[in-house]
This record gives C-alpha cells, structure tokens and sequence, in this order.
C-alpha cells in the first residue's frame, strides 16, 4: 500500500493533472513501494523489459532484474497504439508519451533519445500513421538527436520556440502549452520536411502549403534555396549581402521590403580580413539600440578561414541548427582546387550547397564574380556570372550589381522563375545610393540610370574639394575622399590618379601635391 505522502509525490513527479490513475492503468503502468520504502513506477516495454522510475532519487532510472525479453523491439506504448491514424510522435521519455496521450495523441518513445530507431518498427508506423513525428526535449542533447534521427529516418522533427518554459512536451504542458499550440508545431514540422525532400510523391506535394514564412522577403527570395549576387570588383556586392543579414537577423526592413528572418547567420568570408569586418560592422550598426547590438553580435558569426569549406560549415550547422542563413563570400572559394569552368566540378559543389539548404532548412546566398567580358558590354543577364553556367543553373534568384557611369549602383533580377515579370530585368531595376549619414547603408533612389557614357564622356573631378587644402594627400587618402565625395569605386580611383596625378607625386612615398588649386579637371 502506498502511504499519503507516496501519492503526493506522483502529481508533483507528473508536473500536470492529465496523467491519471486511467492513463496509467491503460499504459500498464505499476505504481509500487521500492525495497527502500520509495514510490517506484514500472514501464512495461514492449520487448518484455520493465523499466523502473524512482522519482525524485539520485539512482532514478533501472531495469527490473528477473526478466527474460524477448526479440522485439525496447519501446514504450507501441503495442497500445491505433492500427491506423494521421500522427504518432516519437518522444523522449515515458512521461512525455502519457502526456501526449492525456491530451488524445499518440506517441512512443525508445529507451532514450539517442537510442538507435529500429527501422522495421518506423516502417510499420509509416504504415500506420500519414506522419511519423519526433518530438524530443528542447535543450541541446535533444536538439541533437532531433536532427540525427530526422536525417538518417527522413522524419519530420518539432522545434520548439526559444521562449519556451521548461526542456519537454511535459514541461510545456505544465505550463499551460495546449494541444493545439502542438499541433501547429507539427504541422511546422511536417510543411519542413516536405518542402525538404529530394523525392516526393503526387499526394505529399499535394500537401505543400506555400505561405509567407517560405520566403525571406515575399514573391523574391524563397527559404531553403539558393540564392546568388553577382557583379564586378568594388561594386558593393559583399556591403549589400552584410546589411542584408544585419536586416535579416532583425527582422526589418531592408530596401522598402518586409523581411522573414530573426534567426542565426553565418557569413563565409573568405576574402575580408577580421580588422575590414569589424570597421563594416562598427559603422553599420552605429545606430541600432543596444538591444539590437546584443542581438546582432549573439545571432551573426564568421567564418574568414577554412581549409575544409563545406565540411566547416556543416560542423556549424550541426552546432547551431536555429541558423537561416549561410552567406559564402566569394563563391569561388568553394571551387579551390577545382576548376570554376568545369560544368562538372562546379555541379557537384552546388550539390553540396543544395544539401545543406535541405538537411539544415536554409537559405545560401553567395557572392560571385561577373565575367570580365560581359563588364565591358555592360548588360545585366543571368549569363554573365564568371565560370561555368551550372553556377546559375542550380541558383534559385540571382541577381546583378553594377556600377553605372562610375556611380550610380544599380541592382537588377536577372533570374527567377517564379518572380514576377514586372520585378525583374528589364523590366525593372533599382538605383543604390549611400545614406547621408556615414553608416554605410544603401538606399533606394528615385533618380533614373543614366544611359551608358561613350568612353570620349569626361567626369569631372573638383580636385580642390578632393584636396580640401591640405599640401599633399596619401594615396589611400585620394581613394577615399573620392569615394566619400562621389561614390567612385576603387578601381575607377586607381585609374583617376595614374592619369591625373602622375605628374605631381611628392618626394615622400605615396603621397601626391595639391598642384590643382581652383582648377576642375577632366578625364
């Protein structure tokens, strides 16, 4: 007999009222006294094994000695589940899968998280049930084996919000979690996989429901796909994709458009040292609140090295699966070794990319170089990415920065089949232009493209406000002044001064005299 303080601990052990005598008696669960005079519940397994639950002990969990098993499989509640329904959730523990039940859902669960599935046993459940769904603890062991199990199984997993109390469905029941809040949870869940699978039947893809959480920013760029910018040296390409994120992470608008984000971001930046992210990062963020600091600097990570690309970034992910986003700058780093004209070389890194999408549901946005033919002929086509075409074939969007007329930025959709016409080139582009205030960020500009100037168009360079007065200036100093008074990209500054400063170099080493005075000059 259990004495009245033995049945006070068994609400407190259960956290909610659902779990009852009635529960209990139709999972054959025993409630006995332990040889030290302890409540103790016995889980009868489905391979004949009975596990022993001592609450509230430091030796909690056992197996009744004396028992023969027999070969089928050690699982809780299978042999008491529906010969047919729509879902069964696969658990983390014996509690969990009563809770489930006192709430009408059914549910299993194997001996511990990380116990290997027996795949004949999932085989007949998808027999059994339309969806198979695990539904593990939400702290990072659970995190952990949710993804493993879902890759290696092909099943959907729940992910469970970050604000939420407690660690298991137990504990979010406790706490007021209702069935319908679950409910929605799974469908998350199963919409994922669905979206997810390299092969899918007539009646699953008829199950697909296309909403607004498929797509970072709506009818342009999708979830779990890839995306691409290309354009030419110095055009703003890798500034643009780093608001981006800032923007992403944020979840506010970015270029007049509503964002989806509001996960984790890692940036690839393969080119950038950790000194040039830092002075990006500093000027523009300068004017976020310091709650949005705190969520920019816990949400965005780099990468600025790597001898293993792919198997890096994989090692990140598994670490951190709340992450949306992967940023690869430049996407020719993926390529070393390989030849970036190889259709073949090429393909199978996308693959690689593409994979990652899918198993970690991800977005992969890249930055890539234009050839340098199609910057002489100065069109926006999908075709003008550098090295083979399969780069483009397997990018979902892409799009094109180009510096016009030596300033004016223009950013154009140059691929996307489900974009609208009236979004893409040629139909529309839009020209960038750099906030008044210093921090870096483009804007959307009414201003119109300039038609394209004959070679023989001279810019006009006030080489008195260059100079500001001062005698001599450094090079670098010329560079960014002129970047500074008239957005000239670096490029076009290097070939300004050898054609117009080479006369005037100053006896100190890369410094060149103020010779111009009140004189405008032209190229």
């Amino acid at each position: 007999m259990l004495s009245d303080t033995h049945k006070k601990m068994l609400p407190e052990y259960f956290q909610h009222k659902g779990i009852t005598k009635i529960v209990l008696n139709f999972f054959n669960v025993k409630v006995s006294k332990s040889i030290k005079d302890e409540v103790q519940l016995e889980y009868p397994y489905y391979d004949g094994n009975v596990k022993i639950c001592i609450p509230f002990s430091k030796t909690k969990w056992s197996w009744k000695s004396g028992i023969e098993a027999n070969k089928k499989p050690k699982v809780f509640g299978f042999e008491v589940l529906p010969q047919k329904g729509n879902c069964v959730f696969i658990t983390g523990g014996e509690k969990d899968v009563m809770t489930l039940y006192s709430l009408g859902l059914d549910a299993i669960c194997f001996n511990s998280e990380n116990t290997d599935m027996d795949e004949e046993l999932l085989n007949t459940l998808k027999t059994k049930f339309r969806d198979v769904v695990i539904l593990f603890d939400n702290d990072g062991a659970g995190k952990k084996f949710s993804s493993n199990h879902s890759k290696k199984h092909n099943l959907p997993f729940v992910k469970w919000p970050n604000e939420m109390k407690g660690k298991d469905v137990t504990d979010f029941v406790a706490n007021g979690g209702s069935k319908s809040e679950i409910g929605e949870l799974t469908l998350v869940a199963i919409q994922r996989r669905l979206k997810s699978l390299p092969k899918i039947s007539c009646g699953d893809l008829l199950r697909i429901n296309s909403k607004e959480e498929d797509y970072i920013i709506k009818d342009l760029i999708p979830s779990n796909s890839i995306v691409g910018i290309i354009g030419a040296s110095d055009s703003g390409k890798s500034l643009l994709l780093l608001q981006f994120t800032i923007c992403y992470i944020l979840n506010k608008p970015y270029l007049n458009r509503k964002i989806n984000g509001g996960k984790k971001v890692l940036i690839c930046s393969y080119e950038d040292g950790a000194i040039s992210l830092k002075e990006r990062i500093l000027k523009l963020t300068q004017g976020l609140s310091e709650r949005e600091l705190e969520v920019v600097f816990d949400r965005l990570t780099f990468i600025i090295y790597s001898e293993n690309n792919i198997e890096d970034i994989q090692k990140h992910l598994n670490a951190h699966p709340e992450t949306g986003l992967v940023v690869i700058d430049p996407f020719s780093e993926l390529m070393a070794g390989k030849d970036l004209n190889s259709a073949g070389e090429v393909r199978e890194v996308m693959k690689q990319l593409y994979s990652i999408c899918l198993d970690y549901s991800l977005t992969v946005a890249y930055v890539h170089h234009t050839g340098k033919a199609s910057e002489k002929e100065g069109n926006y086509s999908k075709h003008n990415s550098s090295g083979s075409q399969a780069i483009e074939a397997k990018t979902r969007v892409l799009l094109q920065l180009k510096v016009e007329n030596n300033y004016q930025r223009v950013l154009a959709i140059v691929k996307g089949n489900d974009i609208p016409i009236s979004m893409k080139y040629p139909e529309s582009k839009k020209i960038l232009e750099f906030e008044k205030d210093g921090s870096l960020w483009f804007k959307t500009s009414d201003s119109k493209v300039l038609a394209r100037t004959v070679r023989s168009n001279k810019t006009k360079v006030n080489w008195e406000e260059v100079y500001d007065g001062a005698p001599e200036l450094k090079y670098n100093t010329i560079i960014q002044r002129l970047w500074d008074l008239k957005q000239i990209p670096g490029s076009t500054a290097q070939k300004l001064i050898k054609a117009e400063l080479f006369q005037h170099k100053s006896e100190k080493k890369g410094f060149y005299l103020n010779h111009f005075h009140d004189d405008n000059f032209e190229l």
